[in-house]
């Protein structure tokens, strides 16, 4: 008879959660972990300069493997560096003003502002770059997505960062095709 593996067990074996775990491990930012974050314009972060803003990962209990939650801050009047990812992601402004352009692989740039309290998304298979609009302070945003589920199915970061293909009918409609 096969023996029952415990989930820990499962877990070790499968690798889940692992190669997201080792990958935010290679960046070298701060992981806050705990039940809740007190206030999040108080978390330190650390320097992530792929990015060009200061960031620390939040493993929140109960989200282990499934969500991805970070605090990304933008200096005073500068830029991220253009990103992408293979998944949607979802933003909340804590503070500050700012601008986000996305845009596909020769496509037309598209612009929006935000403000405290915002939330937008950045569609998957999409560049990203968010400003900081305020000259004198920082902006704190929030970022949610799947990342640690989606790489317990595919545990290769750079298929999510780095990947060839683009899908531009979520910003285009039918005539990104």
């Amino acid at each position: 008879m096969a023996k029952a593996l415990r989930a820990d067990d499962a877990a070790t074996q499968w690798g889940r959660g692992r190669a997201y775990d080792h990958w935010v491990q290679s960046l070298g930012l701060p992981v806050h972990e705990g039940y809740h974050i007190e206030d999040l314009r108080a978390v330190a972060l650390g320097w992530w300069e792929e990015r060009r803003c200061h960031a620390a990962f939040l493993k929140l209990t109960g989200q282990e493997g499934i969500s991805e939650v970070r605090i990304g801050e933008i200096p005073a009047g500068q830029s991220t560096a253009p990103w992408r990812m293979a998944l949607d992601e979802l933003v909340y402004a804590v503070n500050g003003r700012g601008l986000t352009t996305v845009w596909a692989e020769g496509k037309p740039k598209k612009t929006f502002e935000w403000q405290k309290h915002s939330l937008f998304r950045i569609p998957r298979n999409h560049y990203c770059q968010l400003s900081n609009a305020q000259g004198g302070k920082p902006a704190r945003l929030l970022h949610y997505n799947s990342l640690p589920l989606a790489m317990t199915l595919l545990p290769d970061p750079e298929f999510f960062f780095s990947s060839a293909r683009f899908d531009a009918d979520i910003m285009y409609g039918d005539e990104g095709g």
